[in-house]
């Protein structure tokens, strides 16, 4: 695959992703590409074959995302039959072994099927096929016999329509009884497992139905469930969730088996315990699970008189009752030569370059900015599919923890939220909140050790997440659900990296809200507290008010400036400028593309030019805002900075100190002063 290829194949509106070389198999982990097509720079990245250019396959994702559906036929019968039924003219790529034809996706969920006729199979939602320009193992290309430049993508014939309707929805079966097994490992793996399955995303639900099998399955062998029971479930799950009871019954049948074939080990339960001779011992053996126990009497555990245990037995019991030392430490190293000839996974993103998954965001601003505004707007863009202060956003379940906003406060504020975004209230069956005004709020508490404890509260937050199957998380602010100091990093590090645990866990992020202190908006890095708040995120958003920085030339009330402040995965200070409307913050509309990066970049070279002005000058520019030396402000006023916006400035400072082109160093007596200089090296 040449990247003039994969090109072609964007720009004909396919959700792409790379396949291994010569192969079938994806390169990554590829569901993802059935909800969002890749970006243009994720493409050019596969395309460039991480250096080794045509070293991937490519693989068109069939269904929605990309408007069409494919009949693959790899025999000459199968040729024969579809010829006999009629098809018309569409979009053809010639395989290894017979031909893929392209058809205009019907408007319905199409179910991928296999055999229907002999020799074909159907790729729709949730499927994809090998495109053209790729090599087959054998060294054949896949080549367009039928181009869609010469033929647009025809409606799929009436014979096919026949068998891509939907087979009539079962009535999934009632939920069986529970396991009755007292194993209290087995029932939570049980739970964890029907849990997943329910939250599985369109295009995923299968494959966790298989993971979930497989993972029972290990229980079923290893005696510790029941396989009826675990079938009963599962399927009633799958059903539930939009898969096929026919479907659903061969994987959940696969995924047992070969479970059992790979039994797991069961941690041991605990013993029941009675008290002999003034210490816990066990009672006798319990009978086994098929075992008819006799009548009981009024309280006791049978009416067999059992004798005390033996003196050694107890002296066994008083050394099980010794506190236990600490758990040993084990690590796992990762062996890079394991990596060999794989695609690295591409990094998950909420919003590209701005909310990294698997990882905590802080968004900060001063009280009245509108940064809960602005979360609430996040959520409710992914929830619904809709943009974010004009980025793209991956679309997931979202819940937000309000702890300053009752209900009625979150209602208003939504409603005008949807008016902004052309959505009515009934658009957000993925979204949820919790409004916890004027409640105890704190997630983590800490010992006198510094030692952090997840609160009870913690976990009942978590567990609703999990349960409702979010993705992306809201917790505003921090100084309400922080139960420690916020200037002792020891602290602010277990805190974040209990998100952090949370977002992983997931699949998602985390953001969370907090208020700069007057240090941080005074300096313009606008976090509070320790450093540690900085660090320990990987991405930090910033929103203020244009005025913030003494702009009041080009102060408007209504504007607001969100800057990515901090970001391990993207450059930093870049800035988006929204304005306030009817409740709601819209993007304002700003150069882009080429013509963006060059004003970005004449602001750059102004601003350098400036300060070197200035150092011959003798005079001192002060990163800080509220200084009267404040850099971009002295520089808007010389004549390098004619034609640009403060803010324009202020971005060109962030990325500059970003790249290292300059600095801050402190000077007088005491280093009591902090100054802006061009860096030397």
């Amino acid at each position: 695959m040449t990247p003039a290829d994969w090109q072609e194949l964007y720009d004909l509106g396919f959700s792409i992703f790379p396949l291994q070389p010569k192969g079938k198999r994806p390169a990554l982990k590829w569901e993802e590409y059935q909800a969002r097509r890749p970006t243009e720079q994720e493409v050019a990245r596969w395309a460039s074959g991480a250096g080794r250019p045509n070293a991937f396959n490519v693989a068109v994702a069939t269904g929605q995302i990309s408007g069409v559906i494919v009949l693959d036929t790899d025999t000459e019968e199968a040729e024969e039959e579809v010829a006999k039924r009629g098809t018309p003219a569409t979009p053809t790529v010639r395989t290894a072994k017979g031909r893929h034809r392209y058809y205009r996706h019907p408007g319905f969920e199409v179910r991928n099927f296999a055999r229907r006729i002999p020799g074909t199979d159907l790729r729709g939602d949730g499927g994809y096929v090998v495109a053209a320009g790729s090599i087959h193992e054998t060294g054949v290309v896949y080549e367009w016999e039928v181009h869609p430049r010469d033929v647009p993508f025809a409606d799929p014939p009436d014979w096919l329509l026949e068998l891509l309707k939907p087979a009539p929805v079962s009535e999934p079966p009632p939920p069986p009884a529970r396991p009755t097994n007292e194993n209290a490992y087995a029932e939570a793996a049980f739970d964890k497992e029907l849990s997943s399955l329910r939250r599985a995303q369109q295009g995923g639900r299968n494959d966790q139905l298989n993971r979930s099998a497989f993972n029972l399955g290990q229980l079923v062998g290893a005696g510790a469930l029941e396989r009826g029971i675990v079938e009963r479930h599962l399927l009633s799950a799958a059903m539930a969730i939009g898969l096929t009871e026919d479907e659903s019954l061969a994987t959940i049948k696969s995924g047992i088996e070969d479970g059992m074939a790979d039994p797991r080990r069961i941690p041991e339960r605990t013993a029941r315990r009675q008290r002999v001779g003034g210490v816990m011992a066990p009672y006798p053996d319990e009978p086994p699970p098929d075992y008819e126990e006799p009548p009981r009497g009024g309280g006791g555990y049978s009416q067999t008189y059992s004798p005390p245990a033996p003196v050694a037995d107890i002296e066994e019991e008083r050394r099980r009752r010794r506190p236990p030392g600490p758990e040993p430490v084990r690590l796992t190293a990762l062996d890079p030569i394991a990596w060999a000839g794989k695609l690295p996974p591409d990094r998950q993103w909420i919003a590209h370059d701005w909310i990294p998954c698997h990882t905590t965001t802080a968004l900060y601003g001063d009280g009245g900015v509108g940064k809960t505004l602005l979360a609430q707007q996040l959520l409710t863009a992914v929830a619904s599919n809709r943009a974010w202060c004009g980025l793209q956003v991956k679309q997931v379940k979202a819940i937000g923890f309000f702890c300053e906003d009752s209900a009625d406060e979150l209602h208003r504020r939504q409603d005008a939220i949807c008016r902004g975004l052309d959505l009515g209230l009934g658009d957000l069956e993925d979204l949820r909140f919790f409004s916890r005004v004027a409640d105890d709020n704190l997630l983590m508490t800490f010992d006198a050790d510094g030692t952090g404890r997840r609160t009870p509260l913690w976990e009942a937050f978590r567990r609703a997440v999990l349960d409702f199957g979010a993705q992306l998380v809201v917790v505003d602010t921090a100084a309400d659900v922080f139960g420690g100091n916020e200037n002792i990093r020891n602290q602010v590090r277990q805190f974040i990296a209990m998100l952090t645990s949370l977002a992983m866990e997931i699949d998602g992020s985390v953001i969370l809200c907090a208020h700069p202190s007057v240090s941080g908006i005074a300096s313009g890095h606008g976090f509070a507290g320790s450093t540690a708040w900085n660090n320990s995120v990987r991405s930090r958003l910033y929103l203020t008010r244009p005025g913030d920085e003494g702009d009041q030339e080009d102060a408007d009330t209504n504007e607001r400036i969100l800057t990515r402040m901090k970001a391990n995965y993207a450059a930093s200070g870049e800035a988006i400028r929204l304005k306030w409307d009817d409740g709601a913050l819209m993007p304002i509309e700003r150069e882009t593309g080429f013509f963006g990066a060059m004003e970005r970049g004449r602001a750059e070279t102004a601003f350098i030019e400036a300060l070197r002005k200035l150092e011959k000058q003798g005079r001192e520019a002060s990163p800080s805002v509220n200084a009267g030396s404040y850099a971009p402000k002295l520089i808007k006023a010389m004549p390098e900075g004619k034609g640009h916006r403060l803010e324009d400035l202020r971005r060109a400072m962030e990325t500059l100190f970003a790249d290292g082109r300059i600095t801050v160093v402190e000077v007088g007596r005491h280093k009591s002063k902090r100054i802006v200089v061009c860096d030397k090296k």
